[in-house]
Formats: C-alpha cells, structure tokens, sequence
C-alpha cells in the first residue's frame, strides 16, 4: 500500500482519487492528504458533518471539487475552440457521448481531449466508458490513451493548485481587512 504525505498534494493523490471515482473504491489514506486544504475545508464547513460524518463528507467534497474542475475546463476548452458544449446538449446517452469524444479528438487538441477522457472515464462513469473504450472510440492505441490520461491528470493537478491559492489569497485579503476594519460598515464603527 503506498504511502501518502498528508500535507503535499501531488499528481499521485489526484490520480488515486480518479481511480476511486473509477472503480467506487476508497482509499482513507489518500483521501486524508487532501483534508488539509483549504479549498476542502471551506467545502466541508459549508456542510453538515453530523448529518453525514467527516470522512464521507471529505470524500464527497473532494471528489465533487474535482468533478466540477473537470467539467467546467472541459466546458472551456470547447468553448475556446469553439465546439458544442456540454451545457447546451447535455450527454444523456452513451451513443451521444461516443459522438461528442469523437467531435473531441477531431479537434486534435490534445488538452481538450485529456479534459475529455477524465471527464467521460471519471466523472460519468455511468456511461461505462473505460480507457480501452475511450481508445476505441477516438480511435488510438492504449498507450496514446495514457499520455492523454496523464495530461489530464497534471492539468487537474495544476487547476487545484490554482483553486488553492485563489482560496488562500482571499483569506489572506479577509484577514487583512478585518485587521485594517475595512470589512466592518460605518454603521459598525459608530
């Protein structure tokens, strides 16, 4: 069993928790590394933990944080290159995701297509698509698959990292105003 440091997130953390969103299999010493950061904490504090326990909320929180980066990237690389998106046509079928892949890797983009693999392989996994059928469908050997999986993998790595710092940097802008008081009204002041 590897060992996870409970304070670094790395790529294998995000890779560790894709595969639990795959195959519906937890892994609590992973899923311990990410409780430390804020974005999850603040994810986790608007919820209520009694109602669910503190585990089962950390690993709905991280997998729900994760999931929305997928698909919103994957919602704005199409946009960028100007593609249908997920939004106007929801993906209601296998047939229809099988045709949005294909119009996918059309576009040769190897970022669209990893945002594409994760978020058809790992965050819809009840259209049963796995890396051979994604393979299949593009169509590209299994290793071509893993270099797009990789990618994925270090974008979603590096969107977390960013989401992060975003997180800590309004903190810091909180704290900061409260200390100056420039959060509190006039009224407040009086």
């Amino acid at each position: 069993m590897p060992r996870y440091s409970y304070k670094r997130i790395n790529v294998e953390h995000i890779k560790a928790i894709l595969n639990t969103m795959y195959q519906a299999k937890v892994d609590m010493n992973m899923l311990k590394s990410f409780k430390h950061l804020k974005i999850v904490q603040r994810y986790i504090k608007a919820m209520n933990t009694d109602a669910v326990g503190y585990y089962l909320a950390l690993e709905y929180a991280v997998q729900d944080i994760l999931s929305n980066f997928i698909e919103n990237e994957l919602h704005k690389e199409r946009s960028v290159l100007d593609i249908a998106q997920l939004y106007d046509n929801p993906v209601g079928s296998r047939q229809r995701a099988i045709q949005d892949i294909q119009q996918d890797a059309a576009t040769v983009s190897a970022t669209l297509i990893a945002w594409s693999l994760l978020y058809y392989v790992h965050v819809r996994p009840d259209l049963n698509i796995s890396y051979t059928n994604f393979a299949q469908i593009i169509p590209v050997d299994t290793r071509t698959v893993r270099r797009y999986k990789n990618k994925g993998i270090q974008l979603l790595t590096y969107r977390l990292i960013r989401a992060e710092l975003q997180v800590k940097a309004f903190q810091g802008e909180e704290f900061q105003q409260l200390n100056s008081g420039s959060l509190l009204s006039d009224e407040q002041h009086m």
